[in-house]
C-alpha cells in the first residue's frame, strides 16, 4: 500500500513537471510570437517612414517655392482680435461634429481681414481637434498657380499630419504605390490626397484667396505642336475646388472645407451649384471687424504715447474705419504712421478727420512719393522701381538672393555680373516698404526670405498707375515689365555662359572661364525656366523689332545651349515628352520660346532636337550622364539646324549628296544610354580608306 502511494505521488509530481514544461513552452511560444509581432511592426514602421520620407522629398523638390509661400502667407491675428468668430453661430454650426453643412464660404470686401480670420480659425481648430487636423493653401495673386502645385501642397501637409498621428491609424496605409507621383498627371495627385484624407481621423481644409485666380496669369506647361492655348486660372481653381468638395461630401463629417473670397455671387453660384445643401454662407460685415481694427489702432497709440487717453481719439478713428469699410491693410499702414509720429501734437494732427487718408491707394501714393524723394538724383532706374517691377511681374515668388543678383546684372554695363553692384540686404528689404512683404522660410533658406507684394491691393494700385501714367512715358511708371525682360536676357547672355558648363562630378558644374560653381548663381534657375514668359505678347502678336532681334539672337547663340544644359539639370520634367507612336517624334513639348515664336522654324527645329535627345536631357541632377550635352551628335540634326554647330565630343558625319571633307579620325564612336541609366553601349566603326 505504501508503495502504491509513493508511485501515485511520483506520478503526480511527473504530471506537475510536465504541466510546468508545457506551460513554460507555451509561454515561450507566446513571447516569441509577441517578439515576432513587434519585429514585424518595427519593419512595417520603418518601411512606412522610408516611403513617407521619399514621397515627401519628391513632392517638396518640385513644389518648394509654392509650399514656402503657403507657409509664409499666414497673417497672424493681433492679440485679442478675431475672438468674436469663435462665438459666431455660423462658425459654430460649421465646426460642430454633427454638422450638415461641412463647407463654409466666407466672403468679404477687399482687405477686410479674410486671411487673418482664416489663420485664427486654423489655430482654433488645431487647439480643439489637434495639430494634425488642418491643411491650408493661400492662392496668392503674386504667384503662378497650377492644380498640380496646389494638390502637391495639400499632399505634403497631409503627409506631415500622417506622421504626427501614425499611432492612431486604424489600418496600415500603403504609400509605396505613390512613389513617382510628381512625374505623373494630376489624377494621380488627387488619388494620393484622397488616400491620405481617408486614412486620417479628421481633416479641416482651408482654401484662402479664391479670387486670387483673377490677378495672375497661368501659362500652360505643355503645348501641342500645332497650337498653343493660354491656361485659364479660374478653370483650374474651379477644378481643384470641385475635387475638394467631392472629398468633403464623401468623407463628411470628418472632413470640413473652408473657402474665402471677395464678394462674387455669380462665381459662388457657378462653382458651388452641386453643393448648395452642404454649403454655409458667411458674409463678413463691417460690424464684425470694426471693433477689432479700432482696438488694434488704439493699442498702438497707447504703447507709443502712454500718456494719451483713448477718449480724444476714439471718434475720428471709428468714423474713418467705417469710411474705409474695415480695411485691415489701411489699419496696418496707419499703425506704421502712428509709430513714426514724434510727439502727441503730430499724432493729433494726423488723426483729425480731414487728415486721415480716405482710401488705401492714397496711402500707397504717399509712401511712393516718400520713396521717390529719398531716391532722387540716384542711378536710374531707381532701386525701388527695380524691386517693385521684379516682384510685380515675377512668375513665381522671388528670393532675396535672386532679386539682389537681378539688380546687379541690370546695373552691370557689360560682361559678367559685377558683384560690386550687388545692393546690401537691408537696402533691398527696405526699398519698397510697406508695399512688399517678407516671408521667412524654414530650414536651409531661413536667411534667404521670399519678397513679394504685400497683398492684392498693392497689385491693383500698381496696375492702376500704369493706366493713369501721362502720355505713356516710362518715367511716370511705377513698374516696368521691360525691366524683367532685360534682366533675364542680360543674365543668360553673360560671357561665362558662352560655353557649356564643365562637369566636375555628378552634382557639381562650373563655368569654363571663371571657374564658378553655378550653385552660387542664385538667379540662374529662375531665368532658364521663365525667361520666355516675360517676352510673351497679347494674342501672340509680333513684338517690337528690337525685342524680336534680341530674342532671336539669344536663341541662335551658344548661350541658349548652356541655358538648355541648365534646364536639364534643375527644371524637373522639362524634357519629358509625349512621343507619337507612329512618327517617333514629340507630339507635345514644354514651351521654351515666347508665344509669338511658336509657329516659327526655330521652334520646329528645337522640337526635333528635344524629342531626339530627351532621354539624355531628362537625366536630372543625380544621373551619371547628367548635363553632358556634348554627347549629343549635333550634326545629325542637319546642316541647317540652328544647333548643328555646337561642340560634340564625338567625331561625326552626315550622309549627303554633296562631297564633304574627309575625316582625319581613324574610327567613328557612338554611345547609347541604357533605359535604366546604369550602363552605356559603345559602338566603333573603322573609317573606310
Amino acid at each position: 500500500m505504501e508503495v502504491v502511494q509513493k508511485l501515485d505521488s511520483i506520478t503526480d509530481a511527473v504530471e506537475g513537471v510536465g504541466t510546468n514544461i508545457v506551460n513554460a513552452y507555451n509561454q515561450g511560444q507566446a513571447s516569441e510570437e509577441k517578439r515576432e509581432i513587434l519585429r514585424r511592426q518595427e519593419r512595417d514602421n520603418d518601411k512606412f517612414d522610408k516611403a513617407l520620407n521619399k514621397l515627401r522629398d519628391e513632392l517638396l523638390s518640385t513644389n518648394e517655392a509654392s509650399v514656402n509661400l503657403s507657409q509664409g502667407s499666414r497673417q497672424e491675428p493681433h492679440p485679442g482680435t478675431c475672438t468674436w468668430l469663435f462665438n459666431d453661430s455660423r462658425f459654430k454650426k460649421w465646426i460642430d461634429e454633427k454638422t450638415d453643412t461641412p463647407i463654409l464660404w466666407l466672403c468679404g470686401a477687399p482687405r477686410a481681414g479674410k486671411t487673418v480670420l482664416c489663420t485664427a480659425a486654423i489655430d482654433h481648430v488645431k487647439e480643439k481637434r489637434g495639430t494634425e487636423s488642418t491643411i491650408y493653401a493661400y492662392v496668392s495673386d503674386s504667384a503662378e498657380f497650377s492644380p498640380s502645385q496646389l494638390l502637391s501642397n495639400f499632399a505634403l501637409q497631409l503627409l506631415d499630419n500622417l506622421r504626427k498621428c501614425k499611432s492612431c491609424l486604424h489600418e496600415p496605409i500603403d504609400l509605396q504605390q505613390f512613389i513617382g507621383v510628381s512625374r505623373k498627371d494630376d489624377k494621380e495627385r488627387e488619388k494620393l490626397v484622397s488616400h491620405l484624407i481617408k486614412a486620417l481621423p479628421a481633416t479641416y481644409i482651408f482654401l484662402d484667396g479664391l479670387d486670387g485666380a483673377d490677378h495672375y496669369t497661368v501659362r500652360q506647361n505643355s503645348m501641342s505642336l500645332a497650337s498653343y492655348e493660354r491656361g485659364r486660372p479660374e478653370q483650374n481653381m474651379k477644378r481643384v475646388l470641385n475635387f475638394l468638395c467631392i472629398l468633403t461630401e464623401q468623407y463628411s463629417p470628418k472632413v470640413r472645407l473652408w473657402c474665402s473670397s471677395q464678394f462674387d455671387s455669380t462665381r459662388r453660384r457657378a462653382w458651388m451649384s452641386n453643393y448648395e445643401k452642404l454649403t454655409l454662407d458667411f458674409q463678413l460685415q463691417l460690424d464684425d471687424t470694426k471693433s477689432d481694427i479700432v482696438n488694434y489702432l488704439l493699442e498702438c497709440i497707447e504703447s507709443t504715447f502712454p500718456s494719451l487717453g483713448r477718449v480724444k481719439i476714439f471718434r475720428p478713428l471709428l468714423l474713418q474705419v467705417i469710411k474705409i469699410q474695415g480695411s485691415f491693410s489701411w489699419a496696418r499702414l496707419l499703425h506704421d504712421e502712428i509709430e513714426q509720429q514724434p510727439d502727441t501734437k503730430s499724432l493729433m494732427r494726423l488723426l483729425e478727420d480731414e487728415k486721415l487718408p480716405g482710401s488705401i491707394n492714397k496711402y500707397y501714393e504717399k509712401h511712393i512719393n516718400r520713396i521717390k524723394y529719398r531716391e532722387r538724383g540716384r542711378v536710374e532706374p531707381a532701386l525701388w522701381k527695380i524691386v517693385l517691377s521684379l516682384v510685380m511681374y515675377a512668375k513665381r515668388p522671388l528670393l532675396k538672393s535672386e532679386i539682389i543678383e537681378a539688380i546687379a546684372i541690370l546695373r552691370t554695363e557689360s560682361g559678367d555680373l559685377d558683384p560690386d553692384y550687388k545692393p546690401r540686404d537691408d537696402s533691398v528689404l527696405n526699398a519698397c516698404h510697406p508695399l512688399v512683404k517678407i516671408i521667412t522660410q524654414r530650414g536651409e533658406k531661413e536667411n534667404d526670405p521670399i519678397i513679394t507684394l504685400h497683398d492684392g491691393g498693392v497689385r491693383e494700385f500698381l496696375e492702376g498707375s500704369l493706366e493713369l501714367r501721362s502720355d505713356h512715358h516710362t518715367d511716370d511708371e511705377l513698374v516696368d515689365a521691360g525691366i524683367f525682360r532685360d534682366t533675364c536676357i542680360r543674365y543668360l547672355t553673360q560671357p561665362k555662359y558662352e560655353k557649356f558648363l564643365k562637369k566636375i562630378d555628378t552634382g557639381t558644374f562650373k563655368t569654363w572661364e571663371t571657374n564658378e560653381d553655378i550653385i552660387s548663381h542664385k538667379f540662374l534657375g529662375y531665368c532658364v525656366k521663365y525667361w520666355h514668359q516675360h517676352f510673351d505678347t497679347p494674342s501672340a502678336e509680333s513684338p517690337p523689332e528690337a525685342e524680336f532681334k534680341k530674342v532671336k539672337k539669344f536663341v541662335e547663340s551658344t548661350h541658349f545651349a548652356t541655358c538648355v544644359q541648365v534646364q536639364s539639370l534643375v527644371v524637373e520634367g522639362h524634357f519629358a515628352h509625349r512621343i507619337d507612336d507612329i512618327t517617333d517624334q514629340a507630339a507635345s513639348t514644354k514651351r521654351v520660346f515666347p508665344n509669338w515664336l511658336l509657329k516659327s522654324e526655330l521652334f520646329r527645329q528645337y522640337s526635333i532636337f528635344s524629342s531626339e535627345w530627351s532621354e539624355l536631357l531628362q537625366s536630372g541632377l543625380t544621373s551619371n550622364l547628367n548635363g553632358e550635352l556634348d554627347r549629343c551628335i549635333w550634326m545629325s540634326l542637319g546642316h541647317n539646324h540652328f544647333l548643328s554647330s555646337l561642340p560634340c565630343r564625338y567625331e561625326s558625319f552626315i550622309f549627303a549628296t554633296k562631297e564633304t571633307e574627309a575625316s582625319n579620325s581613324s574610327r567613328c564612336w557612338i554611345q547609347k544610354l541604357s533605359p535604366n541609366h546604369e550602363y552605356i553601349t559603345s559602338c566603333y566603326f573603322n573609317t573606310l580608306k
